[in-house]
C-alpha cells in the first residue's frame, strides 16, 4: 500500500504520495475530507506509461472490488498489439458503504451527493495532479452505480466525457427527473452507453430511458442503448463495460474504405478525431501493426513503409512495431534488414515471452543464411 502524505489544495485536503515510483498496478489510500474517511483506490497504468511521456484517458470504475481485474483485462485487450483502442489509466473505487454512496434517492439531502462531490472535487483532481492524463475521463457504473453515473451525466454533464452504464434501467421518478433536469445543450463531445439484462424489469426501464433520450435528443451527446437477453444482472456488468468501451472508442477503428487510400489519408483520419474526443488522438500501435500488414498485402509497400516509419517516430520503444518492420522486409526478401529490425525488437522487448520469440526468429534467419 502506498502511504500518502498530506498536501493542501485550494479547496480541499487529500493525501498524496511523493518520491515513490508508480507501479503499473498499485493500491492507494486517499483521505477524503468530504466523506471524512479513507478511501482505497485501485490504480493501473498502461505498460507504456513507464517508458513514455504520453498522456492517457482515464476510466473510473465504481464497484471495483467486483470488476477491477476484468476491467484491466478489457482495456489491456482492446489496446493490445492488434487493438485499435487507446491505452487508458484505470482507477477503481471499491465501496465502503455502497447504499450510502451509490443509491440515488433524488432527495436534496441524499448522502449520494457527498460521494459525487468526492468524485468531482477530490478524486478527479488527485488523479489529474498525480498521473499523466489527457483530460478525457470515463465513468463506469453498474446497478446502483449506473443510477449514480446517470445522475452525474444529467446534473453535472461536464464532470466526465463519457458514461458507461451496465445493469441499468430507470423508473418513473428518474424519468421525471431526466425530463426536468437534462439540458439538451449542455454537451459538447460526450459519450453515453447504457445496457441491461433483457429478462428483468430493468430492460423495460432501459427502453423508457432510450425513448426519453431520443425525444430530448441532446446536442453533442453520442449515445447507445443495448440489452443482453440471455445475461443475468451480474453478467450484464462485464458485458456492459466491454461493449461500452468499444462504443466510446469505436471511431479509432478506421473505415476499411480509407485504408487503401494510403498512409497520409490514414494519419489525417486519426488527427481529425480530436474533434470527436476533445484530446489529441494518435494512431494506436495496434492500428499501425494491422494496417501496415494490409497495405503490404495490397502491394502498397511504400505506403506500408511510411506508416511504420511514422509509427516508430510516435512509439520508438515499441518492440511490436520494430518486429512489424522486420516482417515487412522479410516479405520483400531483404533478410539482412529484417535481421537488423528483429535485433532492435529484441533490444526493446521487456517481457520474457517477446524476447524468447525474437531470439528464436533471429536464430532461424541465421540458420537460413548458412
Amino acid at each position: 500500500m502506498l502511504r500518502i502524505k498530506l498536501i493542501l489544495f485550494s479547496i480541499f485536503s487529500v493525501f498524496v504520495s511523493f518520491g515513490q515510483e508508480i507501479d503499473s498496478k498499485s493500491t492507494v489510500e486517499l483521505y477524503s475530507q468530504i466523506l471524512q474517511e479513507y478511501r482505497t483506490l485501485q490504480i493501473a497504468t498502461p505498460d507504456s506509461y513507464a517508458i513514455s511521456n504520453r498522456a492517457y484517458p482515464v476510466l473510473f470504475v465504481l464497484d471495483s472490488e467486483f470488476i477491477f481485474e476484468y476491467a484491466k483485462g478489457s482495456v489491456d485487450f482492446l489496446s493490445n498489439d492488434f487493438g485499435f483502442h487507446p491505452e487508458v489509466i484505470l482507477v477503481g473505487i471499491p465501496n465502503t458503504d455502497r447504499n450510502r454512496d451509490l443509491y440515488v434517492t433524488l432527495q436534496p439531502d441524499g448522502s449520494y451527493l457527498k460521494f459525487i462531490q468526492f468524485l468531482e472535487e477530490e478524486l478527479l483532481p488527485y488523479i489529474q495532479n498525480n498521473y499523466r492524463t489527457n483530460g478525457f475521463n470515463l465513468l463506469f457504473g453498474w446497478s446502483s452505480g449506473a443510477g449514480l453515473a446517470n445522475y452525474v451525466m444529467v446534473k453535472k454533464p461536464k464532470a466526465f466525457d463519457g458514461y458507461i452504464l451496465a445493469g441499468a434501467g430507470i423508473g418513473p421518478n428518474t424519468a421525471a427527473f431526466i425530463k426536468q433536469e437534462l439540458d439538451s445543450n449542455a454537451y459538447k463531445h460526450t459519450f453515453f452507453f447504457a445496457s441491461a439484462e433483457g429478462t428483468t424489469p430493468r430492460a423495460e426501464g432501459l427502453k423508457t430511458h432510450q425513448q426519453l433520450i431520443e425525444e430530448i435528443n441532446p446536442k453533442g451527446l453520442d449515445w447507445k442503448f443495448k440489452t443482453y437477453p440471455s445475461a443475468n444482472h451480474v453478467e450484464a456488468m462485464s458485458e456492459g463495460l466491454y461493449d461500452g468501451l468499444k462504443f466510446v472508442f469505436r471511431h479509432l477503428h478506421i473505415p476499411d474504405s480509407l485504408v487503401s487510400q494510403g498512409s497520409q489519408k490514414i494519419l489525417d483520419y486519426y488527427q481529425d478525431l480530436q474533434g470527436k474526443y476533445g484530446f489529441k488522438t494518435q494512431i494506436p500501435i495496434g492500428a499501425i501493426n494491422e494496417i501496415s500488414g494490409i497495405l503490404m498485402h495490397q502491394e502498397q509497400r511504400e505506403e506500408a513503409q511510411k506508416l511504420l516509419g511514422h509509427g516508430l517516430s510516435l512509439y520508438p520503444e515499441s518492440h511490436v512495431l520494430w518486429a512489424a518492420k522486420a516482417e515487412m522486409y522479410l516479405g520483400l526478401n531483404q533478410t539482412e534488414k529484417a535481421i537488423q529490425n528483429y535485433r532492435m525488437a529484441l533490444k526493446k522487448a521487456t517481457d520474457t515471452h517477446a524476447k524468447n520469440k525474437y531470439q528464436i526468429l533471429l536464430k532461424g534467419l541465421a540458420e537460413e543464411q548458412e
